[in-house]
């Protein structure tokens, strides 16, 4: 990959800080991500001035920090190991298993059960000498999407405490990432267990997950300038996809039956090692359709489907991401 491909690089770990408002070391920080279009890092400062101080004349003569705030918004295309990590600090829960003694490692990431966000650190450099480290950097919100011929594309927001300083870290250098591309998914639907693959019909398809971030209510008594937690809000999950027309027109069934469904997008990359590919599965384990209106594209009419994800009380859960990759697990604890 060359330098054309990105504007920013970052320095990050798959590892999560022990606690919220402890960084990890700039060691551990030893896998280099390139991002395009990366944009700015919003260090947003409130400033108070004293103008309704008593004694202060017509116009202020101070002012201080009150507090501070840090957001960043990224996109790039996805790959395997960037699909485990958005995912992993994106939910909050993971659990990793080697496969078949192989180098392959399968990753099952799952919504957390705490309130607080899982948190990491970032480097971050945009230009030669440049470099900021920022701690407690949470997901708040990131969406997977596929069209056309293209590779999937990742977009991102995070949300920082606050804490940012510079660094003198020696970036890493660069290592493949295995793309996954639109041309390797497998699109199913239907009633559990009983899915029917669309991918032949698929035009496009955008899986969202927010965790709604309570971005106020960090800042508390004894936190300071910088927010001294972040717990997630009420969480939410989108999926929306555009079929052409089936003749049968099962979509339009579905809706007026309001039926429960699954849905199961795998996105297959290169082989790894025997049997095991990179590869990225989210499965929803029970919606419902809620909208299904009807398009044209190419001259081809299409159905532009809004789900509705559901919570399935049987499996216990929202969602399911599943990543198989070369890296052995995410989450864990610095060494």
């Amino acid at each position: 990959m060359s330098e054309r491909d990105y504007n920013e690089l970052w320095a990050i770990a798959p590892e999560q800080q022990s606690a919220y408002g402890s960084a990890l070391l700039d060691a551990t920080c030893d896998t280099a991500y390139p991002w395009k279009d990366a944009g700015t890092i919003e260090e947003d400062i409130e400033f108070r001035t004293n103008e309704d101080q008593v004694g202060v004349g017509e116009f202020p003569t101070d002012q201080e920090i009150e507090y501070k705030d840090l957001k960043l918004t990224r996109q790039f295309d996805l790959g395997s190991w960037m699909a485990g990590w958005i995912a992993s600090f994106g939910l909050g829960a993971c659990s990793s298993a080697q496969q078949g003694g192989t180098s392959a490692y399968l990753h099952t990431i799952t919504p957390q059960t705490a309130q607080q966000l899982t948190a990491t650190t970032i480097i971050a450099q945009q230009s030669a000498g440049i470099k900021n480290k920022m701690r407690d950097i949470c997901v708040a919100r990131f969406k997977i999407s596929g069209e056309g011929k293209q590779r999937l594309q990742l977009s991102a927001d995070f949300v920082g405490s606050g804490h940012i300083e510079s660094s003198s870290k020696s970036m890493p250098s660069l290592s493949a990432d295995s793309f996954l591309r639109m041309h390797g998914v497998t699109f199913e639907v239907g009633v559990a267990d009983s899915e029917v693959d669309v991918s032949a019909r698929l035009k496009r398809f955008e899986y969202e997950w927010d965790n709604h971030p309570l971005l106020d209510d960090g800042y508390h008594p004894g936190s300071g300038q910088v927010r001294g937690r972040l717990h997630h809000g009420r969480r939410t999950q989108s999926l929306t996809f555009d079929v052409l027309m089936d003749e049968n027109a099962v979509e339009r069934t579905h809706l007026l039956a309001n039926n429960a469904l699954k849905a199961i997008i795998t996105a297959q990359g290169a082989v790894i090692e025997d049997t095991y590919y990179h590869q990225l599965v989210i499965t929803v384990h029970k919606l419902k359709y809620r909208k299904l209106p009807i398009s044209s594209e190419d001259n081809m009419r299409l159905y532009r489907i809004e789900l509705n994800p559901l919570y399935d009380s049987a499996v216990g859960n929202f969602v399911t991401i599943a990543v198989t990759n070369t890296q052995t697990a995410y989450l864990g604890a610095e060494a």
